[in-house]
């Protein structure tokens, strides 16, 4: 089977959640012998050597500048050199299937593209955009828009700014015309709570879960049941991440209670501040880290904490928890309870409730025995479900149930 991908940006540089998803659909078919592809932005060094990066449109976020930014804004509506780039690909390759990943500056002009050439794809959905213009960042993934796109403006939903939500609800109205008009034979989501939200609001049937698959960095990973005394969080600093209830919930612990934060993020600064301010020196924020010294971190921490405060998609930090052999503490929203199993191989608590996350982590504390016991719940589950095999067998019924 011929397979193009197409994803913003094809780079190792970009390790986000659906980056790491999107590199895993290429890797899994590609090791299960099929001819694998990718269309992306310009911004090199690739995953991989692609003989048509010529094709590949140029990009504007990766460069500074007014100018540069309002051209990847206008780009993210509708990118025309993308659509007719990617119509040159099409010819060229002759692809079975297409499957579609995060768009962004490439936009939905290239589903235009693929219809054209009456090729079928599925589109893979990796957060809240697809139905809410902020991805859920100010509501939790409401359904006002659905009913009323107007609702954006008026709430001021973007940065509780007119201007910026003018240009979030143009660029989601614009979309949904082509979604609709353009749409996909088959779309995924990674979890259930993504597809009941998106059947909620637009009634679209054709929609399977596919539960991510864990990035091949951890293929290595053997299960570690000790620690070094330390909970570990990691994701991007910001409140909409709960890092902020994390902190509070620090605040009211003993300080022999020790926490590692790894991750960046515009909130970065603020979180200094309180840390410095309320004598946190339990609290050690290790910036951004690669993926090996990561595993080091997984390795050694008795759990790690998932305390967001939106409507988590899924969570891949989750399952690299898993497979590292740690239980995880996390919010009760979004997916995140179709993979954390409550007093099995971690503990949930209300989002948001900086006393609830603290009692979980005095529950750990106080019984090292449970952490063992979850963890090899956690690292059983993740192991038997979240493989890329399984991964590509569920995808491989897919392509071939449209193709």
């Amino acid at each position: 089977m011929r397979i193009l991908y197409i994803h913003e940006y094809f780079t190792d540089t970009q390790k986000n959640g659906a980056n790491i998803v999107a590199f895993n659909s290429y890797n899994a078919m590609k090791k299960a012998g099929h001819e694998v592809f990718f269309y992306a932005m310009q911004n090199p060094p690739y995953l991989y050597k692609q003989p048509f990066e010529n094709l590949f449109p140029p990009s504007h976020i990766t460069k500074g500048g007014i100018i540069n930014s309002v051209k990847y804004r206008l780009n993210s509506v509708y990118n025309h050199t993308a659509r007719r780039n990617l119509e040159k690909l099409l010819d060229e390759i002759k692809p079975d299937i297409v499957h579609v990943h995060s768009l962004l500056e490439l936009s939905p002009s290239v589903l235009i593209a693929i219809k054209k050439k009456n090729i079928p794809y599925v589109m893979t959905v990796h957060d809240g955009g697809f139905a809410c213009p902020v991805m859920g960042t100010k509501y939790n993934l409401c359904q006002l828009c659905a009913s009323d796109i107007l609702n954006c403006l008026k709430h001021k939903c973007s940065r509780n700014n007119y201007l910026c939500s003018l240009y979030v609800m143009l660029k989601f109205y614009i979309s949904k015309i082509i979604n609709k008009k353009y749409y996909a034979n088959c779309y995924i989501t990674p979890s259930n709570a993504l597809k009941n939200y998106i059947d909620s609001c637009f009634n679209i049937q054709n929609i399977e879960c596919v539960p991510n698959s864990l990035d091949n960095v951890f293929e290595s990973v053997s299960p570690n049941y000790g620690n070094d005394g330390y909970f570990l969080y990691v994701g991007g600093l910001l409140d909409i991440k709960g890092v902020n209830i994390l902190l509070n919930a620090v605040k009211m612990l003993p300080r022999n209670i020790n926490f590692h934060i790894a991750g960046g993020g515009k909130d970065e600064n603020k979180y200094k501040d309180f840390i410095f301010k309320n004598s946190l020196t339990n609290v050690k924020l290790l910036g951004k880290l690669s993926r090996e010294e990561l595993i080091k971190e997984y390795q050694n921490c008795i759990a790690v904490i998932v305390p967001s405060n939106w409507f988590e998609i899924f969570g891949m930090i989750n399952i690299e928890a898993f497979i590292n052999g740690k239980p995880v503490i996390a919010s009760r929203i979004g997916g995140i309870p179709e993979i954390v199993d409550d007093g099995i191989n971690g503990l949930l608590f209300t989002a948001g409730d900086e006393a609830q996350l603290k009692e979980c982590i005095l529950k750990y504390i106080n019984n090292p025995s449970l952490v063992v016991e979850h963890g090899k719940n956690a690292y059983k589950k993740a192991s038997d479900e979240y493989t890329e095999e399984k991964y590509c067998k569920r995808l491989t019924e897919i392509y071939n149930n449209i193709k």
